[in-house]
């Protein structure tokens, strides 16, 4: 079975590939680097779910 968490995005990474950007994430007081490469609108504020370290 899958778990995933809901996060708020707090501020993102940008890099030269869009595939390879990061940004933290809150998980209700809990702040976490996460890959956000999937996700090409992610902004911060933005609400996201969160499985194995990928939004």
């Amino acid at each position: 079975m899958c778990l995933a968490v809901p996060g708020r995005v707090v501020s993102i990474d940008t890099g030269v590939d869009p595939l390879d950007r990061m940004g933290m994430v809150d998980f209700g007081g809990v702040t976490r680097r996460i890959a956000l490469g999937l996700i090409e609108d992610a902004q911060p504020g933005d609400d996201v779910l969160v499985h194995a370290g990928m939004a």
